[in-house]
């Protein structure tokens, strides 16, 4: 027995735009992201709310999840006055 995936099981599971693996169908929101230069990882209004992950980004993926996880934390940190030290125990990476 085999266990495959298709697009439309990523569809399924996750809600990506055809199943894609880059999480959804371009728009003008995602461009103007792009252009911005970054996403915003707070949240206007609510405070203490961050976000991070596929949905997040401009584009899609496991490896953009991980690095927007990085830079909301970064974000957090510029906000709170701290340094940003991304490596184990606080050893820079």
């Amino acid at each position: 027995m085999r266990d495959v995936s298709t697009p439309l099981t990523r569809e399924r599971y996750t809600g990506n735009y055809m199943g894609t693996m880059q999480a959804r169908k371009p728009d003008s929101g995602m461009f103007r992201t792009l252009l911005r230069g970054a996403p915003r990882y707070d949240e206007p209004g609510v405070r203490g709310f961050w976000r991070a992950g596929q949905w997040v980004e401009a584009w899609g993926g496991i490896t953009t999840a991980a690095r927007s996880g990085r830079n909301a934390i970064r974000a957090m940190c510029r906000r709170d006055g701290n340094p940003f030290a991304p490596g184990l125990r606080g050893e820079a990476a």
